[in-house]
């Protein structure tokens, strides 16, 4: 087995390619949680959570490497 790594900007690249499919997607998540509690807002939550992060993460030094995806633009 190799041992692999993964550095700050291929992380931070990560962290906010699926911010943003999340935040595409936040309806069709709401549509698909049924349990426990039908409520219809797992994908609303998950996006704010997700939203908060990419914040903190954006407040050290984004790698000039990574761009901002559109859904942003406050923090970029």
């Amino acid at each position: 087995m190799s041992n692999r790594s993964l550095n700050g900007t291929d992380f931070t690249a990560m962290v906010l390619a699926g911010a943003e499919q999340l935040q595409q997607h936040a309806e069709h998540v709401n549509s698909l949680n049924v349990f426990p509690v039908p409520d219809g807002d797992t994908g609303t939550n998950m996006n704010l959570t997700m939203s908060a992060g990419v914040t903190e993460l954006k407040r050290g030094i984004l790698p000039p490497s990574v761009s901002c995806p559109a859904y942003y633009p406050k923090v970029c």
